[in-house]
């Protein structure tokens, strides 16, 4: 069987890595699944796994997933007419204290404040405040 070239194998890594991100963003409303499940579908190692995910995307897993969990939440709020306690269901937490404390720590200001402070300001000036998605490693 024919070796795969360095730039063939880092293709195949990031497809399977862009395979993971659609995995963790299928779950973004519930629980991540373990990193097991996701090395079994993947065919790799869990080892394999995290190694190969933090430098195709610079971070963790688990990382990845609440940033993206948190960005829709994010996004939720400032779009939409809807409770912080059904934010927080939307986003796959049972209990919205537990959304609102892991919130407040990733962006240093609770649900409520954004609402407050989103709602005063003037329509213009949201637009700088919209949630840019992460890059893309196959995209220059």
């Amino acid at each position: 069987m024919q070796q795969l070239t360095t730039l063939q194998a880092q293709t195949v890594v990031q497809a399977k890595m862009m395979n993971v991100v659609r995995i963790l963003e299928e779950h973004l409303d519930r629980s991540l699944p373990s990193i097991g499940s996701i090395a079994k579908e993947m065919a790799v190692s869990e080892s394999t796994l995290k190694r190969n995910f933090k430098q195709v995307y610079g971070t963790s897993i688990y990382n990845f997933y609440l940033q993206r969990k948190m960005q829709q939440a994010r996004q939720l709020l400032m779009e939409k007419n809807v409770s912080v306690k059904e934010v927080a269901y939307r986003v796959g937490y049972e209990k919205p204290s537990n959304f609102i404390r892991i919130f407040k720590k990733f962006y240093r200001f609770s649900p409520g404040t954004l609402r407050k402070k989103w709602e005063t300001l003037p329509k213009l000036s949201k637009e700088a405040y919209a949630v840019p998605d992460l890059p893309n490693p196959l995209m220059p």
